[in-house]
This record gives structure tokens, sequence and C-alpha cells, in this order.
């Protein structure tokens, strides 16, 4: 069974306020599944959002060969 956070954990994980929670999830930059009226995200997800911020950023400083 995976690890779901709410938003807040998640905010926390991504070191950023529960509005750019709403907004990535809005977005759809961070998946996220509705039980009921709750908002939770999987642990797998976040992290996947996570390698895919630094592998954009990791691209954007190479130098051009």
């Amino acid at each position: 069974m995976p690890t779901l956070f709410g938003k807040s954990e998640a905010a926390r994980m991504l070191n950023c306020s529960i509005t750019t929670i709403d907004r990535l999830r809005a977005s759809g930059k961070l998946a996220s599944l509705k039980i009921g009226d709750t908002v939770k995200f999987r642990e797998s997800d976040v992290l996947d959002y996570i390698n895919h911020e630094v592998s954009k950023a990791q691209e954007k400083d190479k130098i051009p060969a």
C-alpha cells in the first residue's frame, strides 16, 4: 500500500506553501488523489515531482559543448 500525504505534509516535503501545492495540483504538475472530500498525494508522486524539478534545473545549468 502506498504512503499517502495530505496537503500540509506534501508542502513540508517540498518546502512550500499549501497554496503552491494547490497550484501544482491544479496545473497537473503534481499528481493527487481525491478520497471523498480529501486530497492526498502518493509519496512516489511527490518524489517524482522533486526528481523532475531537479532534472530541469540540471539541464538549465548545463553548458553547451
